[in-house]
């Protein structure tokens, strides 16, 4: 029986509102993370990740600054490596399209330079049958004369 598997996770607004709910409220709270699976044997069925204890931050506001700044960054860092991967990959499409054409120029050019040795190849063959039938001939003709 196959099992489809399904995760939850957090959008980043969600878990600012989250981060920032607790940073909000003084005082510890106790994060429990859950995961929750669907399959068909049971509809639901969570279990225990793992647990952190959040402290509040004596200045939720530079946190959640530092948070969204952070978040920012990486955002930019990441469309910057997109960016390069984009034109990597194009350079790399270019590179195949040229590869595969001198590919087929070189398969094409293997295919003329066999058909020419084969021509040569029937030629020679031709000759030295011809070659053979004389020579048989020669003998069958000494043959006759003793």
């Amino acid at each position: 029986m196959r099992r489809s598997t399904f995760k939850f996770k957090y959008n980043l607004l969600s878990s600012l509102i989250v981060l920032f709910w607790f940073l909000r409220h003084r005082g510890e709270r106790k994060l429990n993370i859950n995961g929750i699976t669907a399959n068909r044997d049971s509809p639901r069925t969570t279990f225990r990740l793992g647990s952190a204890v959040l402290k509040a931050d004596p200045d939720p506001a530079e946190a959640l600054r530092e948070l969204l700044t952070h978040s920012l960054q990486r955002g930019n860092h990441l469309k910057e490596e997109n960016q390069n991967l984009k034109e990597e990959n194009l350079k790399m499409r270019g590179e195949h399209q040229r590869i595969s054409a001198e590919l087929k120029r070189y398969a094409g050019g293997k295919e003329s330079l066999e058909a020419e040795l084969y021509s040569r190849f029937v030629l020679v063959v031709n000759e030295k049958k011809a070659k053979i039938r004389s020579l048989q001939e020669a003998v069958t003709h000494l043959q006759g004369d003793r």
